[in-house]
């Protein structure tokens, strides 16, 4: 398990989230694992990962000098078990009809520590670097069932519609 990158809030895994600011990163887009978070989730669910990968999260990536993919929650209007095919915009899909995080004691470290106020840039950047391993690559490449998976570039219409579909599904 790798050690979480420094948390300068000192305020992870929190009880219970009611805040608002919370729940409207919740709406808008999934927050991102760090290697080893994914399996937590699967035992309180109990499930394999395998399991949980292909029913609850898909993959997310950051572009820099090299691609790294990373585990994320699947959105509502995603594919669970499949590569995010452009920014992932939407719900996520561990939100409840109540507007709570079914996994909250488990959540993903960038729901832990963001306070969904400006960019994540530096935060997502810190996060693809602990997936920037071999092991935490090869592991997602067994996940997706391809040892060399690639990040998929949208044309421009499928950008626009899935960016769409997420604005409307993440204002119901």
């Amino acid at each position: 398990m790798h050690k979480r990158p420094h948390d300068p809030t000192n305020n992870l895994r929190t009880p219970d989230c009611t805040c608002e600011k919370c729940v409207r990163c919740c709406v808008y887009k999934p927050g991102w694992f760090i290697p080893g978070e994914a399996e937590q989730v699967a035992d309180v669910l109990g499930y394999s990962l395998d399991t949980l990968f292909h029913r609850h999260l898909m993959v997310d990536y950051w572009v820099a000098d090299t691609n790294i993919l990373i585990l994320s929650p699947a959105t509502t209007n995603g594919m669970p078990g499949q590569i995010f095919p452009s920014n992932p915009l939407g719900q996520c899909g561990f939100l409840t009809a109540e507007q709570r995080c079914s996994i909250h004691a488990v959540k993903p470290y960038e729901c832990a520590v963001s306070d969904c106020q400006g960019s994540h840039e530096e935060l997502h950047a810190s996060i693809a670097d602990l997936w920037k391993t071999q092991e935490a690559q090869q592991q997602i490449g067994q996940l997706l069932g391809d040892p060399s998976p690639t990040i998929p570039t949208p044309t421009l219409s499928e950008a626009l519609m899935f960016f769409m579909k997420g604005r409307k599904d993440g204002a119901s």
